[in-house]
């Protein structure tokens, strides 16, 4: 009730008062101590009245902010502060996004409270040891505290630059309280007591953090929660390994949603998340329950997509999900052909929508990722010899602008393919050959605005191509290249000739 009416008072004192009578308020408050001045910080919806707080905590000492922590009360006024500052759930809109027009206001109050917090940090970083007490206070606003700050790392609709700077700068201080030189392992300490040496998941930073925002991810309120939203993928990326696996019934699901959503910027974010937990989570957990079955089958759907943007990143994640997915025999690089897996249904697919892409942004997303494949099939690319072949000799025909992405990358996989297929390359070889020639001599006649830096890339990687072709068919290749070194030949494609014939044998 005490609260109730410390916020009508302050709704009215605002609305009816002029503001020296408000700063008379505060100056009140100052003198009563600094419960009161908080339990006004509490219940303001005023920013310029939070920021007049804030001065008045950084004039009070170090010695007496530290004994008022040890006060009972003090975590709730805290938090209660905090959520000044904290977005709410939002109503929903249909097919559209939330703008900076739904978030008025909401910057100014954020950087009055951040400027409260700091005031507190600085002071407590001032002194050389915590007693208990106050560390329990602060274990139990830091949950809270740290939804505002990472919502806030990154710039949004909500903030401005100015909050992000002031986020940065709180979290550091707050690394350096409690001795952390990342986020990532102040997330894993033990928030119920300071013994560290056995922590459980609950008890643990992020444990905590998880069950204050898990209401706001589940599938039905995740889109109305932006603020929460951005706060759980800023955290789950700065968390790594063990963390990752204690908790992964709790950010898997909403990972999923994410992906599932109609907005782009979701998708990636989504496949971001998925991304980092295959990473830092074992292969056999991942299996478990079914779970990699749900991701692969999440982010294999993602390729079906148009957006350039979202494909570069959807297609190392389906690779990564596809490694756990398919246990690996310990026969594939025995020279035995598998049986057709997931990697050949993920491969052939990428093949043929590059074949017959005209976007130039598509077709480079498809065509980055290829050779990782390639070298993943080891020799169970033959399966698919034909079609590689036939779409690296297409792309390097075409010109791809002045960087050639997909011509480069159409090399990258014409070298995997050799290396990888070498018992196979002879069938293929003059086909092979004939398209390298060609692109080195279209290289040495081309007057576009294309680099010289681009090309030379173009023409080392191509002149290692033809090295790596010559020693899997040296007699076919020799026999070619000499046929070429004769004075009627472009001067460029005896140059050649004379560096692949002067090469030494390359290590595969």
């Amino acid at each position: 009730m005490r609260n109730k009416r410390i916020k009508l008072d302050l709704d009215k004192t605002m609305d009816e008062t002029p503001s020296c009578e408000c700063d008379k308020k505060i100056h009140t408050d100052t003198d009563k101590g600094i419960l009161q001045l908080f339990k006004l910080a509490a219940s303001s919806q005023n920013h310029v009245t939070l920021l007049d707080i804030s001065v008045k905590i950084e004039q009070l000492s170090a010695e007496y902010i530290y004994s008022c922590l040890k006060s009972s009360v003090m975590p709730d006024l805290l938090i209660q502060t905090i959520k000044t500052a904290i977005v709410g759930e939002l109503p929903e809109r249909e097919h559209c996004q939330y703008e900076e027009q739904d978030f008025v206001g909401t910057a100014d109050k954020t950087d009055a409270v951040l400027k409260n917090f700091a005031s507190i940090f600085h002071h407590l970083n001032s002194l050389e040891l915590l007693e208990s007490a106050v560390m329990n206070c602060l274990n139990k606003v830091l949950p809270s505290l740290l939804l505002l700050l990472s919502a806030n790392m990154t710039p949004a609709a909500w903030n401005s630059s100015g909050v992000v700077d002031q986020s940065m700068m709180l979290s550091q201080c707050m690394l350096k309280l409690y001795k952390c030189d990342t986020t990532g392992k102040l997330l894993t300490l033990n928030m119920d007591s300071q013994n560290h040496d056995f922590i459980s998941p609950s008890s643990s930073l992020f444990g905590k953090y998880l069950r204050l925002v898990k209401p706001c991810l589940d599938r039905d309120r995740w889109k109305r929660n932006p603020f929460v939203q951005a706060s759980f993928i800023h955290l789950l990326t700065s968390v790594k390994q063990s963390s990752i696996s204690e908790h992964l019934t709790d950010i898997l699901p909403p990972s999923l949603n994410f992906i599932d959503d109609f907005v782009v910027e979701n998708k990636i974010s989504g496949i971001k998340c998925l991304r980092h937990i295959i990473a830092n989570t074992s292969s056999e957990e991942l299996r478990w329950y079914g779970r990699a079955e749900v991701v692969y089958e999440a982010v294999k759907h993602q390729l079906y997509t148009k957006n350039a943007t979202l494909l570069q990143d959807a297609i190392p994640t389906v690779l990564a999900v596809v490694r756990v997915v398919e246990r690996t025999p310990d026969n594939i690089h025995s020279g035995l052909l598998l049986d057709v897996n997931r990697y050949d249904e993920i491969f052939q697919m990428l093949l043929h929508d590059a074949e017959l892409e005209n976007n130039i942004h598509i077709r480079r997303a498809l065509t980055s990722h290829l050779w990782k494949f390639v070298d993943e099939l080891g020799i169970g690319v033959v399966r698919h010899m034909k079609n590689v072949v036939h779409l690296v000799s297409n792309f390097l025909e075409i010109y791809d602008g002045p960087e050639e992405t997909s011509r480069l990358n159409a090399l990258m996989m014409l070298k995997s393919l050799i290396k990888n297929a070498w018992p196979r390359v002879y069938s293929h070889c003059e086909e092979i050959l004939k398209c390298l020639l060609k692109l080195l001599y279209d290289l040495a006649v081309d007057e576009t605005t294309t680099s010289k830096e681009v090309k030379d890339n173009l023409h080392d990687e191509s002149v290692s191509c033809l090295v790596l072709l010559r020693y899997c068919c040296p007699r076919l290749v020799e026999s070619y290249l000499n046929e070429l070194n004769k004075p009627e030949t472009a001067e460029c494609i005896r140059e050649t000739v004379q560096l692949v014939m002067q090469a030494d044998v390359p290590c595969c």
